[in-house]
């Protein structure tokens, strides 16, 4: 009996890696009884990673374009083939709409293919600041605080999905695993996925040569959600056709700020930093507690569904208006260097010239400067009326 695997997350747990590395080996994964259509037969947004082949279940459905991905993946499920899919947003999708899987379900069941789940679970905390940091990375512009009080918390409630999932499709047909990489089987996140199937990591498979969908962190982060409050600032992927010399302009703005991290990382002076308040950490971790040790003694037969790690001593230790300084002048000094390399057809493809967003930069660290300065001037004060105390005091 063929049946369709559904990789459905979580986001941040290499689903982009993964969805390379299937697409890297489709060849030789058909060879061991997975077959991982071509993105190319289904629907593929601009801006979007083009291996996630499953993307249309999510936006499709009732449209005309559903019913003719649906023949498609139907032509794929042949004798006992299991033919993957994979789409990081469904796990967010269906915690919110469970009707959707069941649709899903009874149409596959209607020809005899069945269906089943893979999710892999990060610990809340990073997991939720990780998303959070994704969205900053694109346009966003709240603070954690503020993101998290959007109902955002819900999304770490895996124990609610996990038991819709079980009652729609039957445990066996559910398959989690922890985004943990001490428990990863065979060391990586490829060789974990393959082992859910019995399956080993081959000399015949290629894994991807380079690290998929870099984060920004620490103090990076913080730079560009201010980055990303000022126009043109943030990357717009829904409106990447609509308006490609606008993402494309931020697309650079967003390059220069990772090469000016990668230059702070290696000189070691990119300070570690948490944009959790104090206390709040561990708050969010005895919310989901009681959840994840149900699913912890239910499907991995131990009591914590996660190894316990120390809370971040940052945690609550803001972002200095110096080390702001300090990434925009590097981004100032990269735009800089490719300027000089600009041609011409560069210049028409972002709209404009490297020196106007250099300047627009600057105009960026001027306003950080006088925050820093009004935000010092009550200590001035201070230290200014102690001086002319003191020397009262002295000519007395």
């Amino acid at each position: 009996m063929a049946e369709v695997i559904l990789h459905i997350g979580t986001q941040k747990t290499g689903t982009t890696a993964l969805q390379h590395f299937w697409a890297e080996n489709r060849e030789v994964l058909r060879t061991l009884g997975i077959d991982y259509p071509a993105s190319e037969e289904f629907l593929i947004k601009p801006g979007l990673n083009r291996n996630r082949n499953g993307i249309w279940i999510n936006r499709c459905e009732g449209d005309p374009e559903y019913e003719i991905y649906m023949e498609r993946l139907l032509a794929h499920c042949t004798g006992d083939m299991r033919v993957l899919l994979s789409d990081e947003d469904l796990y967010w999708r269906i915690h919110r709409e469970p009707e959707l899987l069941k649709r899903f379900r009874d149409r596959l069941a209607a020809h005899g293919v069945g269906l089943s789940v893979v999710l892999y679970l990060r610990r809340q905390d990073e997991y939720l600041c990780s998303l959070w940091a994704f969205q900053i990375k694109i346009n966003g512009t709240s603070t954690l605080q503020e993101w998290l009080a959007k109902d955002a918390g819900r999304r770490g409630d895996y124990a609610a999905l996990v038991d819709r999932l079980t009652e729609l499709l039957g445990e066996a047909h559910v398959y989690l695993r922890t985004y943990e990489r001490k428990r990863f089987q065979g060391g990586s996140i490829y060789a974990d996925f393959l082992s859910i199937f019995g399956l080993s990591l081959s000399d015949a498979m290629r894994l991807p040569a380079q690290e998929m969908n870099a984060s920004l962190a620490d103090a990076c982060l913080e730079a560009k959600r201010r980055l990303n409050e000022r126009p043109g600032g943030g990357i717009d992927r829904e409106n990447a056709e609509t308006d490609p010399v606008g993402y494309r302009r931020a697309q650079l703005l967003q390059h220069a700020l990772m090469d000016a991290q990668d230059q702070m990382r290696a000189e070691g002076v990119l300070k570690h930093c948490s944009f959790f308040l104090p206390g709040e950490r561990e708050a969010l971790l005895a919310r989901y507690a009681e959840g994840n040790a149900a699913i912890a003694r239910r499907f991995f037969a131990r009591e914590t569904l996660f190894e316990e790690t120390a809370v971040a001593a940052s945690d609550g230790e803001p972002v200095s208006a110096e080390e702001l300084i300090e990434i925009y002048q590097r981004m100032i000094l990269v735009l800089g260097t490719w300027a000089a390399e600009q041609t011409p057809s560069d210049r028409f493809e972002i709209g404009m010239t490297s020196d106007e967003l250099i300047r627009q930069q600057k105009e960026t660290i001027r306003a950080l400067e006088e925050q820093m300065r009004l935000r010092n001037l009550p200590s001035l004060v201070v230290r200014k009326l102690r001086k002319r105390r003191n020397g009262k005091r002295r000519k007395k």
